[in-house]
């Protein structure tokens, strides 16, 4: 019978021509998919870049709204919450000292990134941020920082009945503060310790070696020309029942250190640490 099908070399002909066919689309393929990966790695590209720029615009905008608040004088009250209030002990009630409110910064919230204040971790010795100076590392391991101005020129360190303190310190400012605030009464006012937490629960008045650091870096960067030499600053270390340290920055020695009544009025000094 006569064979109507194909030729033996027809058929090898035509399976030659199906795997060209299938490599050829197999190659169109990949190439679709590399110039579709290639074009949303593109996208993703611009997309990051352009994120990144704005977030970038709203922090040079915060930062420059806080070097204005600064100027006008708002100190440690600067806010940075996005509502425009103000949570700060002392702060302005008018948003005059905040970020985002009209009457302060008058930024808009334009990133979450920027709703929180910059970290104070990138500080050298020295530098501001916020009206906070970074003075160094004590030697309790902690970063100290302080502010640009005394808080006080004359408080006591003790305005009532002189007792013996159990458990403070000469390194842990904050300690001593915790217990110093805690005894605090009508009968026994520690003056000192009451002013620096009324800046908020991170303040507290500085232990000798707290103190010792910040009056040994009187002259470096934002620091420079806040401290005078004649002055004399309370520490929250207790020297007796009826005494307490205070401490001097000096030229040669970096600081000097005496006790003095608890009665007696010098300067205030707060720090925070973290």
């Amino acid at each position: 019978m006569y064979n109507w099908g194909m030729k033996p070399s027809e058929r090898g002909s035509a399976m030659i021509m199906l795997f060209i066919a299938v490599a050829l689309f197999a190659a169109l393929a990949f190439a679709f998919m590399q110039g579709t990966r290639g074009g949303i790695n593109m996208l993703q590209d611009e997309q990051s870049k352009a994120t990144a720029t704005s977030t970038q615009d709203c922090t040079n905008a915060v930062n420059l709204a806080a070097k204005r608040l600064q100027l006008r004088g708002c100190g440690d009250k600067v806010s940075y919450l996005s509502d425009g209030s103000n949570t700060a002990t002392g702060a302005p009630m008018d948003g005059s000292c905040s970020i985002f409110h009209p009457n302060g910064g008058g930024v808009k919230a334009c990133n979450a990134s920027a709703l929180a204040p910059p970290s104070l971790t990138g500080l050298l010795p020295g530098e501001s941020l916020g009206g906070i100076i970074y003075v160094g590392v004590a030697a309790n391991g902690k970063r100290i920082y302080t502010t640009p101005t005394n808080h006080s020129t004359s408080a006591k360190w003790s305005a009532g009945i002189t007792v013996n303190v159990a458990g403070l310190s000469a390194t842990q400012g904050s300690l001593n503060t915790d217990t110093l605030t805690g005894l605090a009464n009508a009968d026994v006012p520690y003056e000192a310790a009451n002013l620096c937490r009324a800046l908020g629960a991170e303040w507290y008045l500085p232990s000798t070696n707290e103190l010792y650091l910040v009056l040994k870096n009187a002259t470096l960067g934002d620091l420079n020309g806040t401290i005078n030499y004649t002055d004399w600053y309370w520490s929250s270390t207790q020297f007796s029942a009826n005494q307490a340290y205070r401490m001097q920055a000096d030229p040669v020695w970096e600081a000097n250190t005496s006790s003095t009544l608890k009665s007696s009025t010098v300067n205030v000094r707060c720090v925070r640490s973290d």
